[in-house]
C-alpha cells in the first residue's frame, strides 16, 4: 500500500507556501472570531470557535501535514504524535474528504471507499510495526464513530468508554463528523458524540489480526482505493 507523503506529492517549497497563507487565513478567521464576540466574554469565543471549527481544520490541516504533526498512513487516515511505543489514530478531516473523494456521490460507494482507506491505514501501520524491536510493547489507540464495536473487536481492538478528553475534542468536531458523517452515509446522520469510544490494542495483536484486516479491505475496497496500493 502506497503511504501519502507529507507534501501532497507537489515540491516542498510550494507545499509550504500553500499551506502557510492558508494557515493564515485561518489566523485571520480566529481573530476575526475573537474581536466579533468580545462583547459575550469567553463563552461567546467558545461558541465562535464551535462554529468555525470545520473551516478552521480546513485551513490548518495543509500547515499541520506540511509541518510533519499530522502522518498519514492512508489518504483518509493519520496518526498524531508518533512515538516509538504509540500511535494515536485519527480519521483525515474535511480537506481530504475533498482532495481524494471528489466525483463519488454520497451513500453506499462514498462509504465502503471511507472505510477502505482507513483499513488500508491500519495495513500499513502493521508493515511499520513488523518492523519494530518488540511489537507487544506499542500501543495503537483511537477513536471509534466510524465502525460498530463489533467491527471493531474482530479487527483486534478492545473497546472502552472514551474519557471527557476525547469528548471535548469532539464537541469541537462536531459539525466536521456530522457533514462527513452524513457524506459518507448518503443522508442526515448526527453523530452520538457522548457515546464516543476508546479503541486500543498492541501492535502484536495488531499483527495477529492482519490477515483478517487485509481480508477486510479486499472486498470492501473500491477502484479509487485501488489506485493506492
Amino acid at each position: 500500500m502506497r503511504i501519502p507523503d507529507r507534501y501532497y506529492g507537489l515540491h516542498p517549497a510550494f507545499a509550504w507556501l500553500i499551506s502557510l497563507v492558508m494557515a493564515g487565513f485561518g489566523l485571520m478567521v480566529t481573530f476575526a472570531v475573537f474581536e466579533v464576540d468580545d462583547s459575550l466574554g469567553f463563552f461567546g469565543d467558545m461558541l465562535g470557535l464551535l462554529l468555525i471549527a470545520p473551516l478552521l481544520m480546513f485551513l490548518w490541516t495543509p500547515f499541520i501535514r506540511v509541518a510533519g504533526w499530522y502522518k498519514y498512513y492512508s489518504p483518509l487516515f493519520l496518526v498524531f504524535g508518533e512515538s516509538k511505543t504509540r500511535i494515536e489514530i485519527h480519521s483525515g478531516p474535511s480537506v481530504d474528504y475533498l482532495l481524494h473523494l471528489r466525483g463519488i456521490p454520497p451513500g453506499k460507494e462514498l462509504q465502503r471507499t471511507v472505510l477502505a482507506f482507513y483499513l488500508q491505514g491500519l495495513l500499513n501501520i502493521a508493515d511499520k510495526v513488523a518492523s519494530s524491536e518488540d511489537p507487544a510493547t506499542v500501543e495503537i489507540v483511537g477513536t471509534s464513530y466510524f465502525f460498530s464495536d463489533r467491527s471493531v473487536e474482530r479487527m483486534g481492538f478492545q473497546v472502552s468508554p472514551g474519557g471527557w478528553l476525547h469528548r471535548i475534542n469532539l464537541v469541537f468536531s462536531f459539525l466536521e463528523l456530522f457533514l462527513l458523517n452524513s457524506l459518507s452515509a448518503g443522508k442526515v446522520k448526527v453523530p452520538n458524540i457522548f457515546k464516543v469510544k476508546k479503541a486500543s490494542m498492541s501492535g502484536e495483536r495488531l499483527l495477529e489480526h492482519r490477515e483478517y484486516i487485509q481480508r477486510l479491505y479486499d472486498r470492501m475496497a473500491t477502484e479509487r482505493n485501488r489506485a493506492w496500493e
